[in-house]
């Protein structure tokens, strides 16, 4: 059985050098494999995921030449992800 979002990190590997080119700094919103959208704004991009996909799971990144360190754990009461993201893995 697949990890939690494999599919979408997958893709958002395999999309990495095109949404680079296209939209660095912005953030992505990927479901499966497919590329929903691009956003200004992470806020906007999960807001777009919850309207869209309600209680399933999507991937929302930002577009960068590294990729941050992602902690975080699902909010058993509302079914969301919540943590922090850090550039730095020291």
């Amino acid at each position: 059985m697949p990890g939690f979002l494999e599919e979408e990190l997958k893709s958002h590997e395999g999309l990495k050098a095109e949404l680079l080119a296209e939209s660095k700094g912005r953030f992505v919103l990927i479901k499966k494999d497919r590329v929903v959208g691009v956003f200004e704004a992470e806020e906007e991009a999960i807001d777009h995921g919850y309207q869209q996909f309600a209680d399933q799971g999507f991937l929302v990144g930002q577009i960068l030449d590294i990729d941050p360190v992602r902690r975080g754990a699902r909010d058993e009461a509302t079914g969301r992800e919540s943590g922090s993201s850090d550039s730095n893995p020291h």
